[in-house]
């Protein structure tokens, strides 16, 4: 199936409790605004590293750093339960996180590591571009974590013309539970929703 009607059969309205945002334009370089940083309103730590963050997607991984498997059930068009999977593996000497959506079919990786301090999100899409984002990370408490990137600027693509992958929502609620929605953004940035994603569970 195509990842485009596999997408489509998946999309749904993310139901994330998410944190009230605080919109800041950061210019791409393209010179689109496309790019922000969200704050939540409640939350007791602001300003997380990026080097916090990373350790959190490391944890996705197995032990020892190796691939672990996640899976969300999803509804299609006709309202049947389909599985979709994501898997995560630590590499390049603990330095990035591999994200692998859509494994086994027309897969697509998302690398996770630091640019300086800041978190960065390199997709490499099927759509044959590579959207880079960057993280704003919040720890509301112990038991709920936020990793929100959003496009900062990427190859093979003019971001004022194009639609990609560009935004990403992580809300971290356990060591085996995580719910994401990614955003596809239309020309100059806009955010097209509904998003697809879910609520994902290790899977031992």
């Amino acid at each position: 199936m195509a990842v485009r009607t596999l997408i489509a059969a998946t999309l749904f309205a993310a139901a994330l409790a998410g944190c009230a945002a605080s919109h800041n334009g950061v210019a791409d370089v393209h010179g689109t605004n496309v790019a922000s940083s969200k704050q939540c309103a409640v939350c007791t730590d602001h300003g997380l590293s990026g080097k916090q963050g990373l350790e959190w997607f490391k944890g996705l991984a197995g032990k020892d750093g190796k691939e672990a498997r996640w899976v969300a059930v999803v509804k299609d068009e006709q309202g049947k339960d389909n599985e979709l999977a994501v898997k995560y593996k630590v590499i390049s000497g603990g330095s990035a996180v591999c994200e692998t959506l859509f494994p086994g079919g027309e897969e697509m990786i998302t690398v996770y590591h630091l640019d300086g301090d800041r978190l960065t999100a390199t997709h490499y899409c099927a759509m044959g571009n590579q959207p880079r984002m960057q993280a704003t990370l919040c720890a509301c408490d112990s038991a709920r974590k936020t990793c929100e990137f959003h496009f900062l600027d990427g190859t093979n693509m003019d971001a004022s013309k194009d639609s990609f992958m560009g935004n990403q929502d992580y809300t971290f609620t356990g060591p085996d539970t995580l719910t994401i929605a990614w955003h596809h953004l239309g020309p100059g940035g806009v955010d097209d929703k509904p998003t697809f994603g879910g609520t994902f569970k290790r899977v031992k």
